[in-house]
């Protein structure tokens, strides 16, 4: 759903200033009134084809409930999980992780996470947790229990990055649901992969309703198992739709992880910092920064010369150190403020310049929207269009000029 603000300052971005105020209300009554927009509370609204979509979903998830034949048994699931915590406590020991005394073992909710989805008879289920719980560690066993268990795993993400770090980390076989979904158009329902398929949807709260809705309708036409994983507290999608968290409330079956186990065992602070910002309490965040002991070092380029020092300092004996801050100019002084900073520690050399992309993210009514577009901007073709004489997929394109009363972009081929 979206706020008639929203509708409003959309229909006066695309109009670029010739509708007013007075006639982008009449059009949004009138449509209103001819049902293209459906109230769903006061001030907010949806369309019918977002509704029918979200309807399809919740009837396909509930449709998959009690429909398949556990992965593993509870007996074997129990025998699975011994082995492999017995396994990587042996791989990490020897690789120096681990000491003599110590093993790795899969903390309670994430054994019971990986019981619920190994054991269920449903379909589709899910797993919610904020960064850190571990659910990417969970998904490791999950992934080699199923496929010992004769099941092809395989993961789908919003992004290339997301995919490529959930293949390394999990060991899961991973591409994007873009391209899930163009290979699905181009084959036919009996070119699908094993049917004793695992599908792992990563990211999940970043897939708008209309993917999710199209992942869906393949899956069931494919009869592959699938569990979404991802956490409904974090930013959702670009496109319209929250649709993982409209799975959770319509009773998919979900497997809830909280203890955060990024923060050491000895960071103690940290960690309880880290569940209060998770926190929906009133004076959460307050209490959460008092247990860090914020030092309060002043604005601008004093700031940003103090954190470098601060974070040259943590970091002298190999330490992981991050900065986060929620300003992208922050960023960038920061950054900068870190680069001169282990330069002049002699930790760092000359660096190197190089242009990198930064997706632009649009919806898909404004990516085809010319007033979305600026000259100067670079358009990387996601088709293959070389056959009919245009780009092929993955060339670039500088968009050198911008007819805005025609509707039309001239882009030149970088290639």
């Amino acid at each position: 759903a979206f706020s008639g603000a929203t509708i409003e300052a959309a229909a006066h971005r695309f109009s670029m200033g010739r509708a007013g105020p007075q006639a982008i209300d009449t059009l949004l009554s009138a449509t209103i009134e001819d049902k293209q927009l459906i109230a769903k509370s006061p001030g907010y609204y949806t369309t019918p084809a977002a509704l029918a979509s979200q309807s399809s979903m919740l009837r396909t998830i509930e449709a998959g409930k009690g429909l398949e034949q556990p992965i593993l048994s509870p007996a074997e699931f129990g025998r699975a999980l011994t082995s492999y915590e017995a396994r990587k406590t042996d791989d990490m020991q020897r690789a120096g992780q681990l000491s003599a005394g110590q093993s790795f073992a899969l903390n309670r909710e994430q054994a019971n996470a990986a019981a619920m989805i190994l054991t269920t008879t449903d379909r589709h289920t899910a797993i919610q947790g904020a960064a850190g719980t571990g659910k990417t560690t969970a998904m490791a066993f999950i992934r080699e229990a199923a496929e010992g268990h004769g099941y092809t795993v395989l993961g789908l993400t919003t992004g290339a990055a997301q995919a490529k770090t959930l293949q390394t980390e999990a060991g899961i076989p991973s591409q994007t649901i873009a391209s899930f979904l163009a290979s699905a158009r181009a084959s036919a329902p009996q070119d699908s992969a094993a049917p004793r398929t695992l599908i792992v949807l990563d990211e999940a709260s970043q897939v708008s309703q209309k993917d999710m809705s199209a992942v869906l309708q393949v899956l069931d036409k494919r009869s592959h198992r699938a569990v979404y994983v991802g956490d409904i507290r974090q930013h959702g999608s670009v496109e319209a739709g929250r649709a993982f968290d409209q799975m959770q409330r319509a009773g998919i079956e979900t497997s809830v992880l909280r203890d955060v186990r990024r923060q050491s065992e000895s960071n103690v602070a940290g960690r309880e910092a880290v569940q209060l910002m998770m926190s929906d309490a009133p004076g959460a965040m307050s209490a959460a920064f008092a247990k860090l002991k914020p030092i309060e070092v002043g604005s601008g380029e004093a700031a940003y010369r103090a954190v470098a020092a601060e974070y040259v300092a943590l970091s002298a004996d190999g330490a992981h150190v991050g900065v986060a801050t929620p300003l992208n100019a922050d960023r960038v002084g920061l950054n900068d403020a870190i680069r001169l900073e282990l330069k002049a520690h002699g930790r760092l050399g000359d660096g190197l310049v190089i242009d990198t992309l930064r997706k632009v993210d649009m919806t898909g009514p404004e990516a085809r929207h010319v007033s979305s577009y600026r000259e100067g901007m670079t358009l990387q073709a996601q088709r293959d269009y070389a056959r009919s004489g245009g780009p092929a997929q993955g060339d670039t394109l500088k968009v050198r000029e911008i007819d805005r009363h025609k509707g039309r972009i001239v882009a030149v081929n970088e290639r």
